[in-house]
């Protein structure tokens, strides 16, 4: 059972300009929320948990957290056009964020309670609601913690209009994500450290290009993400809770790629779409533990591994053809497809998580006014009943 409430406040001032050939914004932003997050586990529910012997086995327990996170940014961005065709883009932003933890697991029942009675060593016993996570002197109590973050990020990039209206454009971006803190049931303070911000520098070439009188649209790119301490759901050994999960840092890491998509319209009312997206991806630094480490068990080095849940092959494909039935009045069947190459849901390769490829079709048939208004659609997903994982 999880309940929750944030507060937030936002303010942001700009101040623009459109010239002929230049135009510009600068501006400022100030956001403050104030985050409360209470969870209730059944302990019973999770595959994990295992009786300790000469324990009574507890059911519930609980985590509370409080977060208070105030951003203040400055940016600014600037267009101008050198030529007819050919457009430049520069822009920058820095962004100050502040962060207030508090937070800890709670007792959820007796038997939890005297479960660690057992183990804490701190003045008085726990009760129901008392906090259990503790220090590495065994004291209970709630967790405190600042994460304090800058960062400065940045956009180059260009734009080339050819006189067949062709778009070819690039770009160099920095961005970043920042930093935060997981809620979990933890017995360990430790647990409850946070991940710092994730930063990105990314390389883009593409095009933009309609073909043969604007009956097709050709769009395609390549593309270079590299991450420094990018932020990934991993895992947390616990001395009580065994294998969680949690939001980790990967130190360095990266993503090559490219993706094409064409949109034709061949005759009237037929649309036709397909879609591809091949990447790479590459884990070239990381220590952390397994889907299946147990309590004591070393970290591994998972330099090398792909992604968790990111298959390298992605195709997309639909059709639709659109014809009039009456004065007003059309009609339209369509059919689409979409393909997941292989991937896994973990680091590694282990063949507990693998996700087998898999294809989906769908299919639809409708009726519609010619302005929109309304429509009666049957519709059928997944027709072949393809048996697939998410995760």
């Amino acid at each position: 059972l999880a309940t929750g409430e944030i507060n937030s406040f936002n303010q942001e001032l700009r101040l623009a300009a459109d010239y002929d050939i230049v135009s510009w914004i600068v501006g400022a932003n100030y956001t403050r929320s104030v985050i409360d997050d209470d969870q209730l586990l059944s302990t019973a529910e999770v595959t994990s948990s295992k009786k300790l012997p000469n324990i009574p086995h507890f059911t519930l327990s609980g985590t509370v957290t409080d977060l208070t996170i105030k951003s203040a940014s400055a940016f600014g961005n600037l267009e101008y056009a050198a030529t007819d065709s050919l457009k430049l883009i520069a822009g920058a932003r820095y962004t100050s964020v502040k962060q207030e933890f508090g937070g800890c697991s709670v007792i959820g029942d007796s038997i939890e309670a005297q479960l660690f009675n057992i183990l804490q060593r701190g003045p008085t016993p726990l009760q129901v609601g008392d906090c259990f996570t503790m220090d590495e002197n065994f004291i209970p109590g709630l967790v405190r913690d600042n994460l304090d973050e800058n960062n400065t990020s940045f956009r180059l990039g260009a734009n080339y209009k050819f006189d067949n209206d062709v778009l070819l454009y690039s770009s160099i971006n920095r961005g970043f994500k920042a930093g935060g803190y997981s809620t979990l049931t933890g017995v360990q303070n430790q647990q409850f450290l946070p991940v710092v911000q994730e930063k990105l520098i990314a390389y883009e070439l593409g095009v933009k290009a309609p073909l043969f009188k604007r009956m097709v649209q050709l769009n395609a790119d390549v593309f270079y993400y590299d991450y420094t301490n990018k932020q990934f759901r991993g895992r947390s050994l616990d001395s009580i809770f065994g294998n969680l999960e949690k939001v980790v840092n990967i130190p360095e890491s990266h993503v090559f790629g490219y993706e094409i998509e064409i949109q034709a319209r061949p005759i009237r009312g037929l649309d036709i779409t397909v879609a591809a997206t091949k990447i790479d991806t590459k884990v070239d630094e990381f220590e952390g533990y397994s889907q299946t480490a147990k309590f004591g068990d070393a970290t591994e080095d998972f330099g090398g591994s792909e992604f968790p849940n990111t298959p390298d092959l992605q195709l997309v494909g639909d059709v639709q053809y659109t014809f009039d039935i009456a004065d007003g009045f059309e009609a339209f069947v369509g059919a689409g497809a979409r393909h997941n190459s292989e991937t896994n849901a973990t680091f590694g390769t282990d063949p507990l998580f693998r996700i087998k490829a898999y294809t989906v079709y769908d299919v639809r048939a409708g009726v519609q006014p010619s302005d929109y208004s309304w429509s009666i659609n049957l519709w059928g997903k997944n027709v072949t009943d393809e048996y697939y994982w998410n995760g």
